[in-house]
């Protein structure tokens, strides 16, 4: 009888001029039946320095689900008042993997990702500005206040662009990321297309 799964089998030792008796070969064949019948009927158990697998099974393909990713923009033009540091609030989502990543009604500003890893972040402002004496800055903060990226340009008058991106790493849920502006020089009207936020899992 087989001691498989249940022990090893232990067997005595042999040597030559020995007679081989029915049960020696006997025995051999019902260890090896034994574990042939675990390993094809998912019973068999695979030890290794302790560790214990009751059984293995593995079928069709192994499909991972897209990353995180999500891109917002403005589906009206949004003013942002004199030397005022603004969170955007995002009102249109051109793409998103995951729904919980952000919504247009509940902390719009916000993107909240979802499982612990390192996040990219970019975000790109366009507006129209009056004057040009102040400068006009963008910035992506975490949280906890924290800048993941800023970028600072001079203020002119008429349309310009500002973008800033980083790299955020979250240890653990229920953070988020979001995109503020300020602009020094006067009072600015953010386009619709040309400003965004995207906020893609690595």
């Amino acid at each position: 009888m087989a001691t498989y799964p249940g022990s090893n089998k232990t067997f005595a030792a042999r040597s030559n001029g020995q007679v081989i008796d029915a049960s020696h070969v006997g025995d051999l064949q019902d260890e090896v039946a034994a574990i042939e019948d675990g390993l094809l009927n998912g019973t068999a158990r695979l030890n290794s320095s302790g560790s214990t697998m009751v059984s293995l099974t593995v079928t069709g393909t192994v499909t991972l689900p897209p990353p995180d990713a999500v891109r917002l923009q403005l589906d009206a033009v949004q003013t942002v008042a004199l030397n005022t540091t603004t969170a955007i609030a995002w009102s249109s989502q051109v793409f998103m993997t995951n729904s919980l990543l952000h919504s247009t009604t509940t902390n719009p500003t916000r993107v909240t990702p979802q499982s612990t890893g390192l996040y990219w972040c970019r975000a790109q402002l366009r507006g129209q500005n009056a004057a040009s004496s102040g400068p006009l800055l963008v910035i992506i903060r975490d949280s906890s206040g924290g800048s993941i990226g800023i970028t600072r340009v001079v203020g002119s008058s008429g349309l310009q662009t500002v973008v800033a991106e980083g790299i955020k790493r979250f240890d653990s849920t229920g953070g988020y990321v979001r995109a503020v502006y300020n602009d020094a020089s006067a009072t600015n009207s953010l386009a619709v297309a040309e400003t965004w936020f995207e906020v893609v899992k690595l």
